[in-house]
């Protein structure tokens, strides 16, 4: 048998005919390498996702183990290192596991046949029998083929993805998935944890706030309006604390930590800030008062940082945990720290420097205001908060900036201009990195200096000085920058003008500047040494100079601005025209106020002097008994001390005034008794002060002892006195008990009889003087009756313009005389019937006259001129007129129906104690008074013609003489009435006289009447009122003129 040939190889099968390296199986090979591919893949991806889930959740631990530890860095760091460890490690299986699944094609073939459940091998079979270079020479072809077609065949039957273990891939994406799933969740549900955690676990070293449940609101506000932080101001630090979750309370306390550069760290405490409108105090009582309801947490603190001069890093901390840090930005835009003023007036006011501190902020810049005369330096010195490169100054709108220096420090600039006219100045910083600030305004305002005025305070634009008699002339001057000279200029009748320097006589000068601003001073002219005598006329005015100089808007003559006042006159006038003036203004109303007045005094004296005599009778009695005196007892003697020293100075200053009143002259002749009644009773009473003296003396000693014990023991009076000091005591009280005058019955007596006289004259006075009034109206309707014949031949038709003038003047005062005769007629009589008890005499014959008066029935012939002249009815105007003038002379026929035609007309009244020379002469003057008061009541206004009284309304005069008289007017001043018009024979009008020397104010304004008409100017005589008449008109064209001049 032959030996058996070598199985052949599957090489050898293939490589009959062809030279193939193996055959072809394409079916099985494709397979193999899909199914290895597929399973390579399905192995990454789980690892994958293992490795995701795994990554998840180590990170969610990590961030979950940090948010509830607040790790320091050193536990971030192994936070961290730990999850690097953990990825290097999946990342090092991921590796390993990838080389492992390297699978080839025969462990592909052997792991197909087990999942696939193809036995036999034949797929192993088919792969190793593709390879014809691995067969076996011997390995028969046939067979060869026909395990491959095996293998090929069985390779149809089976997917690629057999090989792939389904269930363990499920399994991993399901553990990543739930694993994002949380992951996302707890993104979505803690976001903070993970914007606190996260950037901690990345930077471990970064100093990175822990997460905590509490939530910071940090703002930082500005201490300006501009909501910005600028170098070198103030800022808060505000942060409002709440809770994302959870109820725990919030912390009481927080402090701002301050990082700086290297890392250091400061911590400054907050302050607890309360609900808006409510303090510590109020929370404490809302929470008392509502205790069931939970109160406010803290929510909010805030800190307070004065000045900030660089930007820093800082974060929040409380013991619950901190915020985030923040960066404190700040503005380096320069700001107006400060801005100084200083003014330099001109040389020629002499006035220093003046530095002002004004408003740098925006809301105060607009009261920025400069004032400073034309020629005055003015030094603008700003400070910044910053450190600055120049400042700008702008002059106007219109000017191109200037640019001024920093000084030393470099924080701080100043510029110099001269003021020459108002302006506004507008400031500008720019900082070293140039930066500007906002223009600050400072308004510039250009002073004029004006030029200064004068003015004469006394006496009266026109007055009335007695020969001989000095007229003190007070001058004042004012001016804005000072009064460099005051003069007086004086001339009489037309001589040459003097002046009179006054400046150097005023309280307060000086000679150089600074000059004062107000001059006051007083100059004495004498009229004798002037030369003025009864008749002449003394014309001064009064001129003021500044020192403004040309350079600046004065004079060419560099001798400052001038001012003058108007000219006042002064008429020297006679005693005897002095007393005609006094009596038309001081009447016997005056003089019993008066003496009222010293009456007065005396009664307030007596009260006086009764209770001290009071206390003397009650010590005499007590020292006279020998008992021992009591504390209350010696204090009243202390009192009495007093009483009596206030007793002597008050009779001595009363014996004082009763004595200059008694110096006086005399008005009127019934004065005399008056002013000797006066000396007595200053010579009475100078004896009661030297009484009180010496009880004064006598008490002293008294009030100063006190109480001791005599040589038994027992208490003695008064100790350390003296039994002559008791005696003197006893002594001068019992004289001064007795000493009454001027308190006693019979000069009492002697007073109330001479002011009973006085109230006798007084009413005597009324009656004289409305019966003057009536008087003078007879005399005026006569002077109206010619003046109305004179157009009585005249028809209406044939007047001309200028005569229906004239007539409706006539008839308007003839109405004026109608109502001044009706009223002086009432008056009349109820002054007679005030007067009858007292004055029955002359009382009656003045009501004899009002009846004769209305017998005549004379006021519808009045009525009835008056408006015939109104109506230019001349002819009946005329003879109306002139009847009512017959009517009225007709009163003059009878001598006796006039009170005071006789002086007999109190020889039928009750007696007067006053002697009947003085008496007398006292009537007679008392008349003639009245009668020119008369006259001068019908002189003003338009009077009889048309005529102007010439007054300038508003005019003032004064008198100044010996002693001058009271203002008043003698129509209604001396009337004895009150406001209402009714009589008051007690009404005291006066009650003060002025010293000798002073100027009495004449003012028309002030004179009261109940008709139409009023006396201009009371006291003027007649041979004056031309000249005051011209003056007042010259006062008023003058004021005129410097209305219209520009």
């Amino acid at each position: 048998m032959s030996q058996a040939s070598p199985k052949p190889t599957l090489t050898d099968a293939l490589s009959t005919d062809v030279e193939p390296d193996r055959v072809a199986a394409p079916t099985l090979t494709a397979l193999l390498r899909r199914a290895a591919g597929r399973w390579r893949g399905a192995q990454r991806r789980r690892l994958v996702l293992w490795a995701v889930a795994l990554m998840i959740t180590a990170g969610l631990a990590a961030l979950l183990f940090d948010a509830s530890l607040g790790l320091p860095a050193w536990g971030l760091i192994a936070l961290d290192l730990g999850l690097i460890g953990l990825a290097v490690a999946l990342l090092f299986t991921g590796l390993r596991s990838a080389r492992a699944s390297q699978m080839n094609l025969r462990r592909t073939a052997v792991a197909m046949e087990r999942r696939g459940g193809v036995g036999s091998s034949q797929l192993i079979n088919a792969l190793d029998l593709m390879d014809a270079e691995a067969l076996d020479p011997a390995t028969s072809e046939p067979l060869r083929e026909l395990a491959v077609t095996q293998g090929d065949s069985a390779a149809q039957s089976l997917t690629p993805g057999a090989l792939v273990d389904r269930q363990a891939l499920g399994r991993a994406w399901g553990v990543a998935a739930i694993a994002v799933v949380v992951g996302v969740v707890a993104w979505l549900t803690m976001p903070r944890v993970f914007d606190a955690v996260v950037p901690r676990l990345l930077s471990p070293t970064a100093g990175l706030p822990a997460y905590t449940t509490l939530q910071f609101e940090v703002a930082v506000v500005s201490g300006g309006d501009d909501g910005v932080i600028h170098v070198g101001k103030p800022g808060v630090i505000e942060v409002t604390l709440s809770r994302a979750w959870g109820g725990r309370a919030l912390p009481e306390e927080a402090d701002v930590v301050i990082v700086d550069h290297d890392g250091q760290s400061q911590a400054l405490p907050m302050h607890r800030s309360y609900r808006d409108g409510e303090s510590p105090v109020s929370a404490i009582a809302s929470e008392a008062a509502n205790a069931s309801v939970p109160p406010a947490p803290p929510t909010r603190f805030s800190l307070r940082f004065e000045r900030i001069d660089e930007p820093f890093e800082f974060y929040i901390d409380t013991p619950d945990g901190r915020s985030q840090t923040y960066t404190l930005p700040l503005d380096t835009t320069p700001l107006f720290e400060s801005l100084h003023v200083t003014v330099t007036p001109p040389d020629y006011t002499g006035w220093g420097a003046t530095t002002l501190r004004l408003h740098v902020d925006e809301a105060g810049s607009d009261e920025n205001h400069v004032k400073a005369l034309p020629g005055s330096a003015v030094m603008l010195a700003v400070s910044s908060n910053v450190p600055l490169a120049e400042a700008h100054l702008e002059l106007g709108s219109s000017a191109r900036p200037q640019v001024f220096p920093v000084r030393d420090p470099a924080t701080s600039a100043e510029t110099l201009f001269i003021v020459d006219h108002t302006t506004t100045a507008q400031l500008q910083l720019v900082g070293v990195d140039g930066k500007a600030s906002a223009y600050l305004p400072v308004g510039i305002e250009a002073l004029e200096d004006a030029p200064p005025t004068v003015s004469i305070h006394s006496p009266e634009p026109i007055a009335f000085a007695v020969e001989g008699y000095p007229v003190p002339v007070r001058v004042m001057a004012k001016d804005d920058v000072g009064v460099a000279s005051l003069k007086l200029h004086l001339s009489v009748e037309d001589g040459s003008v003097d002046a009179v320097e006054l400046s150097g006589k005023a309280e307060t000068r000086s000679a150089t500047p600074p000059y004062e601003k107000r001059i006051g001073t007083t100059h004495e002219l004498d009229l004798a040494a002037l030369g003025a005598k009864p008749g002449d006329t003394v014309r001064y005015f009064a001129s003021a100079r500044d020192a403004l100089p040309f350079a600046l808007g004065g004079p060419p003559n560099d001798l400052g601005q001038r001012t003058e006042t108007l000219v006042q006159e002064i008429q020297v006038i006679s005693q005897e025209e002095w007393q005609e003036m006094a009596r038309l203004q001081y009447g016997l109303d005056q003089l019993r106020a008066e003496a009222q007045a010293f009456m007065d005094q005396m009664d307030q004296l007596e009260q006086a002097r009764a209770e001290i005599v009071e206390q003397l009778a009650e010590l005499k009695d007590k020292l006279e008994s020998g008992a021992p005196m009591s504390e209350t007892e010696q204090q009243q003697m202390q009192e009495l001390q007093q009483q009596l020293e206030d007793y002597a100075e008050d009779a001595r200053a009363l014996a004082q005034e009763m004595r200059e009143r008694a110096e006086q002259p005399s008005v009127y002749e019934f004065e005399e008794p008056f002013k000797e009644q006066l000396k007595e009773l200053a010579e009475q009473l100078e004896q009661q002060a030297e009484m009180a003296d010496a009880m004064q003396e006598a008490v002293e000693p008294l009030a100063e002892a006190g109480e001791s014990r005599g040589e038994n023991g027992s208490p003695s009076p008064l100790g350390g006195v003296t039994p002559t000091q008791v005696e003197e005591f006893l002594e001068q009280a019992q004289q001064m008990m007795q000493e009454e005058g001027p308190f006693d019955e019979e000069t009492q007596a002697q007073i109330e009889e001479l002011e009973e006289d006085l109230l006798r004259l007084e009413l005597a006075e009324e009656m004289l003087f409305h019966a003057e009034r009536i008087r003078e109206v007879i005399v005026q309707q006569r002077e109206l009756e010619k003046k109305l014949g004179e157009l009585r031949h005249f028809e209406r038709d044939a007047l001309t313009p200028e005569q229906v003038e004239r007539l409706m003047a006539y008839g308007e005062l003839e109405f004026e005389l109608r109502e001044e005769l009706e009223d002086a007629a009432l008056m009349l009589r109820e002054s007679a019937e005030l007067a009858g008890p007292m004055l029955p005499n002359m009382s009656g014959t003045s009501v004899l006259l009002v009846e004769k008066l209305d017998e005549l029935e004379v006021y519808p012939d009045m009525e009835r001129a008056g408006e015939r002249a109104e109506a230019s009815d001349a002819p009946m105007a005329h003879a109306a007129a002139q009847i009512a003038a017959d009517k009225l002379e007709s009163l003059l026929s009878d001598a006796g129906s006039m009170p005071g035609q006789a002086q007999q007309d109190f020889g039928y009244d009750p007696p007067m104690s006053l002697p009947k020379a003085n008496r007398n002469r006292g009537l007679e003057q008392m008349s003639s008074a009245q009668s020119r008061a008369a006259q001068m009541r019908m002189q003003q206004g338009r009077g009889v013609g048309g005529s102007s009284g010439g007054m300038a309304q508003g005019a003032n005069a004064s008198i100044i003489g010996p002693r001058p008289p009271m203002d008043g007017s003698p129509a209604n001043a001396r009337s004895g009435r009150d406001a209402t018009g009714e009589m008051d024979p007690t009404r005291a009008s006066g009650g003060y006289l002025p010293e000798a020397g002073e100027a009495e104010t004449l003012n028309p304004e002030s004179t009261s009447s109940r008709g139409r008409a009023a006396i201009a100017l009371p006291g003027v005589p007649a041979r004056y009122q031309d000249d005051a008449a011209a003056y007042f008109q010259r006062l008023a064209d003058e004021a005129a003129r410097q209305e219209e001049s520009p």
